[in-house]
């Protein structure tokens, strides 16, 4: 788990991949290229519970380029963050990262 500091804000990717799938001599193998699915959605639950889901559609997600999506995320609470990355249709894919932000104290 990473963690980074209370009011840091950090970039999550979302990376999606098609598979091509073949067999030579009776040998399975299987390449991978990026793919834009059809639909993008971040699911981003916070130390509180409060869910929020940014969508490509929505202009909430930027596309970096094909298959290659990010959104920066303010890291507002101390706790951990959940962040799920959802891709349907030409690249079905989910992927799930969590984080720690910790208050910082001086003096």
């Amino acid at each position: 788990m990473m963690t980074f500091d209370v009011g840091d804000t950090i970039r999550s990717w979302g990376v999606f991949k098609a598979a091509t799938h073949s067999v030579t001599a009776g040998v399975p193998s299987a390449t991978y290229a990026l793919t834009d699915p059809t639909t993008i959605t971040l699911l981003v639950v916070e130390p509180d519970g409060t869910r929020t889901s940014y969508t490509y559609a929505g202009a909430a997600v930027t596309k970096h380029s094909t298959g290659v999506f990010y959104k920066d995320v303010p890291l507002t609470l101390a706790g951990e963050y959940v962040l799920r990355w959802v891709g349907t249709g030409a690249a079905a894919a989910t992927t799930e990262v969590v984080v720690r932000a910790m208050s910082t104290r001086t003096g």
